[in-house]
């Protein structure tokens, strides 16, 4: 089949959100298919994911010259000052409280942050056109968002009869986004054009069984599948086999990814070690504690870290390549898994705790008293426990930092067989040629 992927994240970006895309073309290509990926163009740089290409094809469309230039501007990086005068302070003043004002919106809103309207690939969805019109059909088009824009390109294939099926991928809900409530007038409009959209489709396929619920509702039952993120294990076996930590007799926990405000909180961790900190006789046990949260944005955990005066334990080493996260998953005691903490939403399956599981180190899940689909996945695979509050954390910490033992040996890998990336791509692609068999 000739299959098309439009996605805008892929290697070599540095994102969770690219490895789902990525892997459905490796494992496509590997089954005999041509595959072929329309994306955004990718900026250089030094955390990039460095992945094989079996053959499948890239089309990377650039944003139009004056968009690079906005989201370089949001970014943050500091406006160039050209000289002292009053006149160029004030500009340099007003330009960083824009920057300032446009991340708080794309942080709160999701506007311009791939998940609600608008979104800057509005601007880059004619080029993307103009580069799809001038290929053959389609035998299968997979949309993945968000952002949002890929469906409305498959969406146009599929009615100028250039793609034959078209599955619309959603990693998260969209109109009804739990995280992000979009602007007005824009979130009036999103559902209408979202329902529209998605009559269009063959298949709607999502990352967990409480997003497809809320997909079904919305689209209809016999159009949702569900195809989880999963973990490509080949990605360990080229990791460096040294250990990434100092062998000083510390205990490590870890967290990968990215704290959300209010949703994803570290505080019932930080509360049991001011505890222990606060009493004369503990407090020494910490002296073999060391908690990272390596990642890009964070949101609220500096002000967190310094709140609870835990900073002499809690370290933000920055942004990481993936083959450093991932030795770091490998290499420490625990890991620390933050569920999504809201309980009117289930089923926030990312593709960071199929990183955990796959690690083979006991996972840590604090924070949320309910039990969710991602700690039902956790305690299912037998790979770590529900700590909930910051007593029961306070009583494990207390337990572990006084008598260290060697951290368990996970022995479930026919559990996670399931979840491998190549199980998964098959079962994606099974979808039209199994059901549809008209390929």
């Amino acid at each position: 089949m000739r299959i098309l992927i439009l996605t805008a994240f892929f290697p070599p970006q540095n994102s969770i959100a690219s490895l789902r895309p990525y892997s459905w073309a490796k494992y496509w290509t590997l089954l005999g298919h041509q595959v072929t990926v329309l994306t955004p163009g990718k900026q250089i740089s030094s955390t990039d994911l460095d992945f094989e290409n079996p053959g499948y094809s890239v089309i990377e469309v650039d944003l139009p010259s004056w968009l690079r230039r906005l989201k370089h501007s949001y970014q943050g990086e500091p406006p160039q000052i050209k000289d002292s005068t009053r006149f160029f302070s004030i500009k340099n003043y007003l330009k960083r409280k824009a920057v300032a004002f446009f991340n708080t919106l794309r942080h709160s809103k999701g506007i311009f942050n791939s998940c609600r309207m608008p979104d800057f690939l509005d601007f880059w969805k004619k080029r993307a056109w103009d580069e799809l019109s001038k290929e053959e059909p389609w035998d299968l088009v997979v949309s993945t968002s968000g952002p949002y824009t890929v469906h409305f390109l498959a969406d146009k294939l599929k009615k100028k009869k250039l793609a034959r099926a078209w599955i619309a991928d959603f990693r998260d809900t969209w109109s009804n986004s739990f995280i992000y409530p979009g602007i007005f007038p824009f979130n009036l409009l999103e559902p209408y054009f979202e329902k529209k959209l998605m009559k269009n489709a063959d298949f709607i396929t999502t990352v967990s069984s409480p997003f497809a619920s809320v997909l079904e509702k919305l689209h209809g039952l016999n159009k949702v599948h569900v195809i989880e993120n999963g973990f490509d294990p080949e990605d360990l076996k080229t990791l460096d086999k040294r250990p990434i930590f100092p062998q000083d007799g510390k205990l490590r926990i870890v967290h990968t990814g990215t704290i959300y405000l209010g949703k994803r909180d570290p505080s019932p961790l930080f509360a049991a070690i001011e505890k222990i900190a606060s009493s004369p006789s503990s407090r020494p046990l910490l002296n073999k504690l060391e908690v990272l949260f390596p990642g890009p944005y964070q949101a609220n955990l500096s002000s967190l870290i310094e709140q609870y005066k835990v900073g002499d334990w809690v370290k933000m080493p920055g942004f990481l390549s993936r083959p450093e996260a991932l030795r770091m998953q490998r290499d420490a005691d625990y890991l620390l898994f933050l569920p999504w903490n809201d309980p009117n939403i289930d089923g926030v399956l990312t593709g960071k705790i199929f990183e955990y599981l796959f690690s083979k180190t006991p996972i840590l899940s604090i924070g949320c008293e309910k039990i969710e689909a991602s700690q039902k996945l956790i305690l299912e695979a037998k790979a770590g426990l529900s700590l909930g509050n910051a007593a029961n954390i306070y009583s494990f910490l207390l337990n572990i930092l006084e008598d260290k033992k060697e951290k368990p040996l996970l022995e479930n890998d026919s559990f996670l067989e399931k979840y491998k990336r190549n199980f998964l791509a098959k079962q994606l692609i099974n979808l039209v040629i199994g059901e549809k068999n008209t390929i």
